[in-house]
């Protein structure tokens, strides 16, 4: 049975892997522009994981085009655009679970809260991100 779902999508499967390597990178763009957001500037936290997801987003874009949906048929600019709009709604989804959190559990008020706000709003939105941008921008 396992077997079988492996060779059936094994395909996604790698490209799932690639994506969260490049994701790994993204994550860390962002998490490093939270942190200096805040704590350099002491803006909102909410504004902190916007700037950090547009600054992963341009960087994490070329990556997955080159490496992980390699063969994209897509041209670069209609990608652009794409992949923008995909992570858009990504940003919605990362941005609604965050204010969920801020919202209803206090978490903002610890030193370090804002972290694992970012994380979780950051796993929410990363599956939304790999299926749009496997089925909508690269359609591979």
């Amino acid at each position: 049975m396992i077997t079988k779902f492996y060779n059936r999508h094994q395909k996604s499967i790698f490209q799932f892997i690639k994506f969260g390597m490049i994701g790994g990178f993204g994550f860390l763009i962002d998490m490093s522009s939270v942190v200096m957001f805040k704590k350099l500037f002491a803006f909102h936290t909410l504004l902190c994981g916007l700037l950090g997801y547009l600054i992963a987003t341009i960087a994490v874009y070329s990556l997955n085009r080159t490496w992980t949906f390699k063969g994209s048929t897509t041209s670069v600019v209609s990608g652009y655009i794409l992949f923008f709009s995909v992570y858009g709604v990504g940003l919605a989804v990362r941005l609604f679970i965050m204010f969920m959190l801020v919202r209803f559990t206090g978490l903002d008020k610890l030193e370090w809260g804002f972290l694992l706000i970012n994380v979780v709003g950051i796993a929410f939105a990363s599956i939304f991100n790999f299926i749009g941008s496997k089925k909508i921008v690269f359609r591979c």
